[in-house]
Parts: C-alpha cells; structure tokens; sequence
C-alpha cells in the first residue's frame, strides 16, 4: 500500500488574535452595495511571528527573556503573511511582516457569506515558504456598516513537508527533546524524554506536545531524516534562558569608582563572583556579596548557580583598630577602635554590643592645645582628645563657698581667640589651687567637700568613675573639664552627629546648651561655649557667666 503524506503541521496554543473590519456603502442597494475589509498588524503580532522565524518562542516563554536571546541578532526580512477572502467570495492579499502595514479588500458584496483565513511564513531561500502561524475565522454573512472578523493565529510547531512512501515495513517515528549546553551552542539530549512510536497507516503524524523544562525556552522543531529504513526523527530544541547577576556597593551616600559590571549567564551556570580587584569603603572591610538570606564569600560559599535574576549586594565588616588615630574615631574601653562617620550610620551604625563599650570620641589631634614652654608654642607634642558620651547638667563652675569664688584665677586664663594662655587643661585644679595657695588664700580643690565646692570640675575628673564600662578599666582616670581653647577644638556639629551613633541622642535638638569650660575670665565669670542644637546644624557663640550658676559639663580625656 502505498500513501502519500503531504501536510504534517503541529498546532500550539492561542497566539494572536487578529480583528478585519468590515465597512459598507449605504447608498447602494444589498445587490450591488460593496464592503470593504482591513488589516493592520500590531507590535505584539510581528514580535512573535519574528521570534518564532529566529527560532523562539513567545508562546512558550516570558517576552523579556525571548527578548535577551535576540537583542544581538539581526531581524529576518524575508517574513510574510497571506490574508485570504473565503466562501461566497474569495480574494488573497500578501504583505510584508512589520508594524502597521495594512492589507485592503474593497470589492466584497454586501450579503454574501465569507470568512478569513491567514498564513504567516518565512521565505527561504528556494523560495519555500516555511510555516509560523495560522488561523481560520468564523463565517460571517456581511451587512451594511462595520463587520468584525475574528481571526486567531496559532503558532504552528512545523515540521518540513514530507513525502512518506509506506511499505510492508512499519515506520518508526521518534522525537527527541534536547537542551542547549551552557558553555557552548550545541545541544544535548534529555535521553529519558525521548519517544518513539510506529506511525498508522494513514500517515498522520502523532502531535508533539512541549516539555516545561525549568529554565529553558522551546527554541524549534525540526524534522532531521527519514532514513533508509523509513524512519522519522524530529529533534525538539530548547534554549536556556538567559539572567543577569547585577552588582550594589550596597551605599547610598557614597558611590564607589570600582563595583564589578553586570552580567548575563544561562541558566544553570555556576558563577563566582568577584571578591577583589574593587573599591572598598575606608574604615571597613569588604565582608561579602549578599544575596537573600545567603552571603558569598572567598574562604566559605564562594559560588552559586544560576537560576534567575540576581542581585548582590556588598557587605561591609567594620574594621577594628588596635587604637583610635584620626579624628572621628569611637574608642572603646579595651583601647581599640572604630572610624565613625556617615558611612557607619548608613550601614546601621553600632552594634549594641559595641555601644556598650565604647566610651569617646576622638575630636582633636594637634599641637594648638598644649601649654606654651616659655612663652613659646609647643609644637613638639601631638595630643589626640576624645570626648566621653554623657554629659553632666546643672553643674556649677565653683560654689559661693569656694574659695575660688568672686576671685580672677589669672593662671586659668587665656586670649579670646584661644591662641595663648593656659590651654591644657589637665591640670586645671592643681593649677588653680595652686595659685590660690601663692595668692593670700587656701587651696580647697582637695580635700573634704572640694566636690561640692568645685562640680563642674569634679563631674569631668570622676568621669570615669562613675560610667560602668570605664570604672575598673585604664581609662578609669584621666578625665578633665576642657579648657576654652580645648572645647573651641570640638566640632560640634559633627561631632554631635557620630555621638548620635552611640547614644540615641546625646543631646535634644532645637535646644540652646552652655558648657562649662575650665578657663576663667576675671573674678566673677568662667568661659562657656553656648550652643543651640537644631535638627541637622549647631550654632555656636562664646560666652562668660557667673562661676556660680549652673550649666553643662562634656568631659574629656588625652588617648595617647
């Protein structure tokens, strides 16, 4: 027996859906009224009719993933689509496969019984047309004014035309699914999914129904031999899709010159990112890419396979030092430290472990500070200054009852401008005792009730006594009331800022606050620096007041 097959089209699910309008002229009788009907194809229709002739398949996968497949290739040219006219009246019109062409029927007799049918193809070479999509609409009896017709293009899985001769001999038909390879552009065979069956002797091929391979796109059908033996192989490709791994410094304050470049991998590569060769953050040490609830790194987890999209994101270590050296730095009472500053902030500050050690901030570091040798500067001696965190209110420079009270402590002043005079403040009591002893008076700053005499005083030298992460440490002692040159070194508006790392808020803002400094003025007034905290800014004026009123205290400490 001997038949021949000359049609072999596998259909797939619904693709586009195509409208023809149908219009009338009303001024004719039905007899002799002519309609006319037309065309126009969409975005969506020429993007899938292009992506099914370069071999995918927006049928059968996400259009931003088809899209990356294609985004080097060059767009085919050579792509068609026939709309035929059908039933009482027949005419067929061809046009190019681009957006917005229009295809025109204008002779179509009103009241006659028509439906559309549409082929969309691939011109090769030889001049064959190769089978895209197809669609057939329902019949429709035309009337006066506007028609509709309904056409739905289905994706055809085609295979080439064959010619099949049968014999006595039964014809194996065999489909084989195969997965293109992640480093190279062949293709290898899912052995477990292959199916074989014996064709009837009708000759209709059997429909070759898709895997939803994970992570992979249908790419083509295509029919490889009939070999001498009869039999059929169809070879079902899919391609990989395709993810970016992007990369994020992960900051928003600072944007680093050096970050590894986005790129694209198949699905399934094994990617292992960057762990060197880029900017990193001062004061912190790269500690990894983050990735969801997985953080990769060079010594631990190192790679990852890809699955989708990715993005990682840096992870920064805070660096600890062996002891504080700029300014800006948070000092802890085992004598290390961190680098403060917006960056720290940014990433979530402190940890409250960390917080609970740490007890200055570096403010200062220079030679302005020290006491002049001889009437001359001392700029041989680098002092680093930190301020402790919590700050003592309602505090009195001395008390009525001193004896330092109404008296101008001459040894304790200094210039307005801060340049000379007594600048270190280290030893402010023992100075000022002292000059009381050498002037006619007693020095009451030791000894029983001195604390109540001297407050401010007392506050910053048992600073560290007081403070349950300093008491017992050897940061316990050294703790003095800054001179006026000293305080004029503390930057308040940032240095107020990283406090804010530390405590919740070292200060209220749109406060107005008056520190006590250890310099006197004359008899009657001490030095203060007056500041009025707003939300993001300090304002600051020098001012003197009465030794007796009451005001705030920031102690400080020399860390070296």
């Amino acid at each position: 027996m001997n038949l021949q097959v000359n049609k072999s089209f596998v259909w797939g699910g619904l693709a586009v859906a195509l409208l023809i309008f149908l219009s009338s002229c009303s001024n004719l009788t039905e007899a002799s009224a002519k309609a006319s009907a037309s065309f126009t194809m969409n975005t969506t229709t020429v993007e899938k009719i292009r992506a099914s002739a370069m071999g995918n398949d927006l049928e059968k996968a996400n259009a931003s993933i088809i899209s990356r497949n294609m985004r080097a290739a060059t767009l085919p040219t050579n792509l068609f689509i026939d709309i035929s006219i059908k039933g009482e009246y027949e005419e067929t019109k061809t046009a190019p496969v681009k957006e917005g062409e229009s295809i025109s029927f204008n002779e179509i007799p009103v009241g006659t019984d028509i439906y559309a049918e549409a082929f969309a193809y691939l011109k090769t070479d030889d001049n064959k047309k190769e089978a895209l999509y197809r669609g057939t609409s329902e019949h429709l009896k035309v009337t006066e004014g506007e028609n509709k017709l309904a056409l739905s293009l289905k994706r055809i899985y085609a295979l080439s035309l064959i010619d099949l001769d049968f014999t006595d001999t039964e014809v194996k038909y065999t489909v084989k699914h195969l997965q293109q390879n992640i480093d190279d552009d062949e293709y290898t065979e899912v052995t477990a999914d292959r199916e074989s069956s014996v064709l009837p002797e009708t000759g209709e091929l059997p429909e070759i129904v898709p895997k939803d391979y994970e992570g992979f796109h249908l790419r083509s059908f295509k029919q490889l031999a009939i070999d001498d033996e009869k039999n059929v192989l169809v070879e079902v490709k899919y391609d990989r899709n395709v993810y970016s791994v992007e990369y994020s410094d992960g900051l928003e304050s600072l944007e680093l010159e050096i970050i590894p470049e986005a790129a694209e991998y198949r699905y399934g590569s094994i990617v292992t990112p960057a762990f060197e060769g880029f900017s990193t953050v001062p004061g912190y040490t790269f500690a990894g890419w983050k990735n969801g609830d997985t953080i990769y790194k060079a010594d631990e987890t190192s790679s990852f396979t890809v699955e989708g999209d990715v993005s990682l994101n840096a992870q920064w270590a805070l660096t600890i030092k062996n002891a504080p050296d700029s300014v800006g730095d948070i000092v802890f009472n085992d004598g290390k430290a961190v680098e403060g500053g917006t960056i720290l902030s940014e990433l979530g500050g402190l940890s409250d472990e960390l917080k609970a050690k740490a007890i200055a901030l570096i403010f200062y570091i220079g030679t302005e500070c020290n006491n002049d040798v001889d009437g001359e500067p001392d700029n041989t001696t680098e002092r680093m200054l930190g301020v402790g965190f919590k700050f003592g209110s309602k505090l009195a420079w001395c008390s009525s009852a001193a004896n330092a009270y109404s008296i101008d402590i001459t040894a304790l002043s200094c210039t307005d401008d801060g340049s000379s005079g007594f600048k270190d403040g280290r030893q402010a009591l023992e100075t000022m005792g002292k000059f009381l002893a050498d002037n006619e008076s007693t020095d009451d700053t030791t000894g029983d009730g001195s604390e109540n005499k001297y407050p401010a005083f007392y506050y910053a030298k048992n600073y560290g006594q007081t403070q349950e992460n300093i008491k017992g440490t050897s940061y316990e002692n050294g703790w003095y009331l800054p001179t006026y040159p000293e305080f004029t070194k503390f930057n308040k508006n940032s240095t107020i800022q990283l406090m804010k790392l530390v405590l919740e808020s070292p200060i209220r803002s749109n406060s107005a606050y008056q520190f006590w400094t250890s310099s006197s003025y004359d008899a009657q007034y001490a030095r203060l620096h007056a500041n009025y905290y707003q939300k993001d800014a300090v304002q600051s004026t020098d001012v003197t007041l009465y030794g007796y009123r009451i005001s705030y205290v920031y102690p400080i400490r020399q860390f070296n």
